[in-house]
């Protein structure tokens, strides 16, 4: 029998430097839509392209 190990990560997606390229199987986030909802302050602003391009690079392919 094969043997994984796992690592659960409970993180802001900003600033995933620490992480290597490719070596994440799964990103689950909640990121603002910047459409105000309910006049709610975090949901007013689109999230940064650093978030994207960080979340880009740790995915594995097929992510």
């Amino acid at each position: 029998m094969i043997s994984k190990n796992y690592k659960i990560y409970n993180k802001s997606c900003y600033g995933l430097s620490e992480l290597e390229n490719e070596s994440i199987d799964a990103l689950i986030t909640d990121p603002p839509y910047g459409i105000s909802y309910q006049n709610h302050y975090w949901d007013k602003d689109l999230p940064k392209r650093e978030i994207w391009e960080d979340t880009l690079r740790v995915l594995k392919e097929g992510s």
